[in-house]
């Protein structure tokens, strides 16, 4: 999987820039991706957002438009590592953006978080990127001899100020893998939080951070509770990503205001 991972975003970088050229010559930049991998993970923004125009590469939407006096890619990059990793690539490449943004659920790794909760990533980590045969540690990416790639300072404190009613604002890890975790891989979870020290987990948070960081561009990393990592969620997600989405665009808007023009 990480083999193909891997495969797939190196081939990209090195052979497709040509393509991404001619479209960017056609398109403007934008100082702000915003980016969730369902479509109800951006519904919010979308709502939010003036003078959005529908775009489309391949078979993918996007909108681009005006967020709290940000001019923006909103989209939604497909749930897991490589799909996610191909799409910030090629916005990357299309749209030069100063910032990327990602917002979604997670599961809790920490025993001291509660369904609601959201999670500032401090850094993340591929999980299940394994090449301990080799003698390299878990989740080290050889190629950038990083293992935990970290998100802006800058963002994440300003997201970590943001004054919201009867919602807790963690600092946090977020592990990245393209797996679910359910109640059998309880020893899967035991190691995620006390051996990597994870408080989350999801399925595109590092990947997308190693788009960001690669081309060097700030990123923040955004992550509300919706379950506890062992296979239960909440009952009416209908009705928690509603939440979700408030306290996301709460947290971007707070985030957007204070950023310089």
């Amino acid at each position: 999987m990480d083999k193909c991972f891997y495969t797939i975003y190196c081939f990209l970088i090195f052979f497709n820039l040509s393509l991404f050229s001619c479209e960017k010559n056609d398109s403007s930049s934008v100082e702000v991706l915003v980016l969730g991998a369902m479509e109800e993970e951006i519904e919010g923004f979308l709502h939010a957002a003036k003078n959005v125009k529908t775009e489309k590469w391949q078979n993918f939407t996007f909108y681009k438009g005006q967020l709290y006096g940000k001019e923006v890619v909103i989209a939604r990059v497909g749930i897991g590592k490589s799909i996610s990793a191909i799409l910030t690539q090629y916005f990357v490449m299309r749209f030069s953006p100063q910032y990327i943004v990602f917002t979604g659920v997670a599961g809790a790794l920490n025993k001291e978080a509660s369904i609601g909760d959201v999670y500032i990533a401090k850094d993340c980590m591929q999980y299940d990127l394994d090449t301990t045969a080799l003698g390299v540690e878990l989740g080290t990416i050889v190629e950038i001899q990083r293992r935990f790639l970290p998100t802006d300072p800058k963002l994440r404190n300003l997201a970590l100020s943001t004054p919201l009613k009867e919602v807790t604002i963690r600092e946090g890890r977020i592990l990245t893998g393209d797996a679910f975790l359910s109640t059998e891989k309880a020893h899967v979870r035991q190691f995620l939080s006390e051996e990597l020290d994870g408080d989350a987990i999801e399925m595109e948070g590092a990947s997308v951070g190693l788009v960001a960081y690669v081309n060097q561009i700030p990123f923040l990393l955004i992550r509300t509770i919706s379950d506890r990592a062992d296979g239960t969620a909440v009952e009416d997600f209908s009705s928690f990503v509603n939440v979700l989405s408030r306290t996301s665009r709460d947290i971007v808007e707070h985030v957007f205001l204070h950023l310089p023009r």
